[in-house]
């Protein structure tokens, strides 16, 4: 129980930092990193649903904001989990994004 509300209180706290990079690269325009290996595909889409830029105007002065999911080589024989989960999800809000090798 107790291990459980640590995770819950880190992922709390990542949520945090990651939008505030979002938020930064926004109103400032740059380029912001957001890694998002370790955490669980619902854990990743719970963090990138939190950042602002999904929703209209959320794309603010053109910043570019990376999210690195990997490519799925720790992911075991299913394959990779976290890209085509943040891919959806960027697909369904609209928002334009450029594909690399372990990144959007």
């Amino acid at each position: 129980m107790a291990a459980r509300r640590l995770d819950k209180r880190l992922l709390d706290d990542f949520s945090r930092a990651a939008t505030a990079v979002a938020a930064y690269v926004c109103a400032r325009g740059g380029v912001g990193v957001i890694d998002l290996h370790g955490l669980t595909a619902a854990e990743a889409l719970a963090v990138v649903g939190t950042l602002g830029v999904l929703g209209p105007g959320g794309g603010g002065r053109g910043g570019l904001l990376c999210l690195v999911t990997g490519v799925g080589h720790h992911s075991g024989p299913r394959g990779a989990v976290l890209r085509p989960t943040v891919r959806v999800l960027l697909d369904a809000a609209g928002v334009p994004y450029a594909a690399e090798a372990g990144a959007f």
